[in-house]
């Protein structure tokens, strides 16, 4: 398994959504998720608050999935 962030909850998420939706994943810097329509969305690798960062990136997340 791979490992996005260091960050276990956002780890699983991106995962989750990689094995079940069309995204794909592009790696520079960072891990970058895209939709099927070209949007882009970075994954934090190492969240320096981690309860946040993750509602944060799930409210990012659910706003791409809405497009």
């Amino acid at each position: 398994m791979k490992k996005y962030s260091n960050c276990k909850e956002i780890n699983l998420l991106v995962i989750e959504i990689i094995r079940s939706d069309e995204w794909n994943v592009r790696k520079g810097k960072h891990y970058v998720l895209i939709t099927p329509c070209g949007a882009r969305l970075a994954v934090p690798s190492t969240p320096s608050d981690r309860r946040r960062a993750y509602q944060n990136f799930r409210k990012d997340l659910r706003r791409l999935q809405g497009l």
